[in-house]
C-alpha cells in the first residue's frame, strides 16, 4: 500500500493489505453537504477474503482526506477481524528476519471470552498459555502478557490471566550472549519468553540480563552485531 496517496494509514502489521483512498467534494447546489473521505483496502492483498469500505461524511477536523481520515479505521477494523475470522498473518522466519516492521502486533483479547481470545491470538499467529479453573466460554480475559500492541516474531507466547486465575508465574532469563536470533528464540521459548531484535549478527547485550527473574510472556529484547 503506497505512502504517497495515504494508503499507509490502512496497513496491518502482519497482513498484506490493498486499498485505495477518496476524496469527495460536495455538490455545488448542496455545498452544506460537506466533503466525503473513504477508504476502501482488501487484504491479503495477493488472495482477497474481505473487503472493508469506510465512508465518513462531512468529517469536522478540517482535513477530509480518504487516507488520513478513514484510513486508520480500516486499519483498525481488519487488525480485528482478519484474526477472527481465521486469516493467518504471514509467517516470519526468526532466523532472517530482524526488522520490526516484519513483526506482528498483539491483539487486544482483554474482556474476551478465554475460548474467544484464544482463537483470536492462535489465528493471528500466536501461541497462548492460560490455567483457569472456570469455564472457557464464559471467564473473560482481565489480562494479557505481553499487553496489546506489542509487536513480536510469529509464534510468540501471549500469557493470558482471568479475575479467577491472577497469580503469576516466573522465569529466569538465561544468557544469549554470543547467539544467533535463531539460537536466542528457541533458548528464550524453552524458557516461556519472547524475544525483540535490533540489528543483525550475534547478541552482544540482552534486556532485561541473564538471571533476571521475569513473568513468563515476557519480552527480552537483544542487540545484534556481526562479528
Amino acid at each position: 500500500m503506497s505512502p504517497r496517496d495515504g494508503g499507509s494509514r490502512g496497513s496491518v502489521q502482519g497482513y498484506s493489505v490493498g486499498g485505495k483512498t477518496g476524496t469527495s467534494e460536495p455538490p455545488k447546489e448542496d455545498v452544506d453537504f460537506g466533503y466525503v473521505a473513504s477508504f476502501v483496502a482488501v487484504s491479503p492483498a495477493d488472495n482477497p477474503e474481505i473487503v472493508v469500505l469506510v465512508a465518513l461524511y462531512n468529517p469536522q477536523n478540517g482535513n477530509a482526506s480518504g487516507g488520513r481520515m478513514a484510513g486508520p479505521v480500516v486499519s483498525k477494523i481488519l487488525s480485528e477481524v482478519l484474526p477472527y475470522l481465521g486469516i493467518s498473518a504471514d509467517k516470519i522466519d526468526i532466523g532472517t528476519t530482524t526488522s520490526s516492521n516484519s513483526f506482528i502486533s498483539v491483539p487486544d483479547v482483554q474482556n474476551k471470552t478465554v475460548t474467544e481470545a484464544q482463537k483470536v491470538l492462535t489465528n493471528a499467529g500466536f501461541r497462548t498459555q492460560i490455567n483457569t479453573t472456570g469455564n472457557k466460554n464464559e471467564v473473560l480475559v482481565s489480562e494479557q502478557v505481553p499487553t496489546k500492541d506489542t509487536m513480536l516474531p510469529n509464534n510468540s507466547l501471549v500469557v493470558l490471566y482471568t479475575e479467577n486465575d491472577s497469580v503469576r508465574t516466573s522465569t529466569t532469563v538465561p544468557d544469549l550472549n554470543g547467539l544467533t536470533a535463531s539460537q536466542a528464540a528457541d533458548s528464550l521459548k524453552a524458557k516461556n519468553l519472547n524475544i525483540s531484535i535490533d540489528g543483525s549478527g550475534l547478541v552482544v547485550s540482552q534486556d532485561p540480563p541473564n538471571g533476571t527473574s521475569v513473568e513468563q510472556g515476557s519480552v527480552v529484547k537483544i542487540t545484534l552485531q556481526n562479528q
